[in-house]
């Protein structure tokens, strides 16, 4: 069994967003909009990077749980 946080190295940049959207009173949910391609690919290129490290590591706190169980000798990965 493995459980982990992931989506770790993105997450000082979503805490600075949503305090900025508390600070500022901003209606909309800062993240719910697709940015412009380069800086979406560069996102893209930081969150896919966490895959290498979780195969050895846990992370101690991220955005999102990751939860993989194992059963028969087959692993199932369930996000949560």
């Amino acid at each position: 069994m493995k459980i982990s946080y992931f989506n770790t190295l993105l997450f000082p940049l979503a805490v600075i967003a949503r305090f900025k959207d508390r600070v500022l009173g901003t209606a909309s949910v800062t993240g719910t909009s697709i940015p412009p391609i380069p800086m979406n690919n560069l996102l893209e290129t930081v969150f896919a990077a966490e895959r290498f490290v979780l195969r050895h590591f846990n992370f101690p706190f991220g955005l999102s749980l990751l939860c993989v169980l194992e059963r028969d000798g087959r692993a199932v990965s369930m996000p949560v």
